[in-house]
Formats: C-alpha cells, sequence, structure tokens
C-alpha cells in the first residue's frame, strides 16, 4: 500500500465515523422529538377540559357583572 490510499483510507474511516455519530445524534434527536409530541398529545385533552372550564368560568362571571350593573 502506498501512502496516497493509507491517507485516502485513513480520511474515509474519519468521514464513516462522523457519518456514523451524526446519524445516531440525529437518531436521538428524533426520539426526544417524538417522545415530547407523544406527551403533548397525551395531556391535550385534559388541556382542552381545563379551558373549556375556564372559559364557563368566565362566561359565569361575565353574566353576574351585567346583571349587577343593570
Amino acid at each position: 500500500m502506498g501512502l496516497d490510499t493509507l491517507i485516502t483510507l485513513c480520511c474515509l474511516s474519519i468521514v464513516t465515523c462522523k457519518g456514523a455519530t451524526m446519524e445516531f445524534l440525529s437518531f436521538l434527536v428524533l426520539c426526544a422529538i417524538a417522545f415530547f409530541l407523544w406527551r403533548i398529545a397525551d395531556q391535550m385533552p385534559d388541556v382542552l377540559f381545563r379551558l373549556s372550564e375556564m372559559q364557563k368560568d368566565i362566561a359565569a362571571m361575565r353574566r353576574q357583572d351585567d346583571s349587577a350593573n343593570e
């Protein structure tokens, strides 16, 4: 093997290691995003219920305020 071949193989192995590392890190980031989206979707019914309850309370307070002003 010549020196040029050795340098080429060394560079290719470094690029391959960097590529594999980046793929693994990208996979971890994708897993984290999927986990957080799953958690948000899991909590969505509770959030919507609480928002509807807050809307009902605000509407009741406005009705009381309107009846007190009349």
